[in-house]
């Protein structure tokens, strides 16, 4: 497996831009008021690191796909976007308890490798709907390429599907506990409950679809990521 430096050096970039802003976040709440411009001063920072990250992930990709591949993840990222933020759907979308519908999509990474950067920066978009601030705008998003970037390495196999699951899980527990005060061991019982009935009920028969008849939607199934 042959991965783009430019997409290390972005993920890296973008971890460390989302640690920050939750550390911001976990101590914002006690910073004296004389504080409040050094605050607000990290939180560009970590915006900046973020939003370079991003930028570098999406270049590394874009080196190894071909137009018709950039213009499938931007209608990916549409969809998640989509999927998410409608009215009735974004009821459901957030909190400890949630039912993500755009996360059938997790799948479409497994099969074609426009789909990371597509998921991530649709889930990007969903989240500036998130009641949990730029921790889930950025953190909470990096859970998605990251879930996306383990299904991509593993393939289409059953076993990938579970990435979702876990990643969020655990991750999605962190911004409810660190941003929404939530606990985190019974957040991440719920978010990995509401993950795994998205993935069996509505991932799962894409998943059977795509590995029966990839082309069917147009996907390829290039090598790598």
């Amino acid at each position: 497996m042959k991965i783009n430096a430019k997409v290390i050096f972005g993920i890296a970039l973008a971890v460390i831009g989302s640690l920050g802003l939750i550390v911001r976040e976990s101590i914002v709440g006690n910073a004296l008021p004389e504080n409040e411009h050094g605050m607000l001063i990290v939180m560009l920072v970590c915006g900046l690191l973020y939003a370079s990250g991003v930028l570098f992930v999406v270049a590394g990709y874009m080196r190894n796909m071909t137009v018709l591949q950039i213009a499938r993840g931007a209608m990916i990222a549409a969809m998640y976007a989509v999927m998410t933020l409608s009215p009735g759907l974004n009821a459901i979308s957030y909190g400890q308890v949630q039912f993500r519908m755009s996360e059938m999509l997790m799948p479409l990474a497994a099969f074609e490798m426009a789909a990371v950067p597509g998921l991530w920066i649709g889930c990007i978009i969903a989240n500036i709907g998130s009641p949990f601030g730029v921790i889930d705008l950025t953190f909470g998003a990096g859970m998605t390429l990251l879930a996306a970037i383990i299904m991509r390495s593993i393939g289409p196999r059953w076993e990938g599907m579970a990435a979702p699951v876990i990643v969020n899980a655990f991750g999605v527990a962190l911004v409810l506990n660190v941003a929404g005060e939530l606990p985190y061991l019974s957040s991440a019982l719920w978010v990995g409950l509401g993950e795994l009935g998205v993935m069996a009920v509505l991932g799962a028969p894409l998943f059977v679809l795509l590995k029966n008849n990839p082309a069917i939607i147009g996907l390829g199934q290039e090598k790598g990521i």
